[in-house]
């Protein structure tokens, strides 16, 4: 059985993730910051698909399913307002910041049609299936140097994600970065994965105040006192 190979630095852990023949767990990285990331993986004929790594955790952690977002549209920015608006009955401040942030997505992205991102070790806990290996598909960052922008993603990568997997990517990236404002030194979307999965299977809507608090805290989208 293959084994993940971590590289220790005195200042961060390096994951390398890689086609495995077990499922591979992942380590607490400590390094601010956000990336996105999903899963290339064969079937048992040999066939190629694609899965966002929030939506493979939904269904493989979690078991909560997939609760598609069923408006009758492809257009990308209509589905994932839909899915955040699951939360708007519960969290109306947070659906309001989600959703405009999710406005300015946009002008605020850089896809990269002849570069990878690369990782970045904020994953925590996690696991993925012996067929698959895990891709960085999106690292999100504070605009810093010349030319920066907040959102850098994958293209070639992006290219593999149906509408409804994309709007999931969207959804992920602006509350994460709600996360990262509300919560210092957020080192991992461990929490935030988990609430994503909430939304997208629609959880969300059979939790009571408490059990919403909860998750939400552990996302790291609760104020800091």
């Amino acid at each position: 059985m293959k084994k993940i190979k971590v590289v220790m630095t005195l200042m961060l852990t390096t994951l390398l993730f890689r086609p495995a023949s077990a499922q591979q767990l992942a380590p607490l990285g400590n390094e601010i910051g956000n990336g996105g990331g999903m899963l290339h993986c064969h079937n048992n004929y040999g066939e190629f698909y694609a899965q966002f790594f929030d939506e493979y955790e939904a269904e493989d952690r979690y078991r909560y399913g997939i609760k598609h977002a069923a408006i009758g549209s492809k257009n990308l920015m209509e589905i994932s307002l839909a899915y955040l608006r699951r939360l708007e009955s519960l969290d109306a401040d947070l659906f309001a910041k989600a959703s405009a942030y999710l406005r300015d997505f946009n002008n605020e992205a850089l896809y990269l049609a002849h570069e990878y991102v690369l990782t970045v070790p904020d994953i925590g806990f996690g696991f993925i299936p012996k067929n698959c290996s895990y891709v960085q598909l999106v690292v999100q960052k504070n605009p810093t140097y010349p030319h920066d922008q907040r959102y850098w993603i994958s293209y070639d990568d992006w290219k593999l994600l149906n509408s409804q997997q994309q709007a999931m990517v969207l959804v992920h990236e602006v509350l994460f970065r709600r996360a990262r404002e509300l919560t210092a030194n957020l080192t991992s979307s461990e929490g935030l994965r988990h609430f994503v999965a909430l939304i997208i299977s629609d959880q969300v809507s059979l939790l009571d105040e408490k059990g919403y608090l909860k998750w939400k805290k552990l996302a790291g989208l609760s104020q800091s006192k």
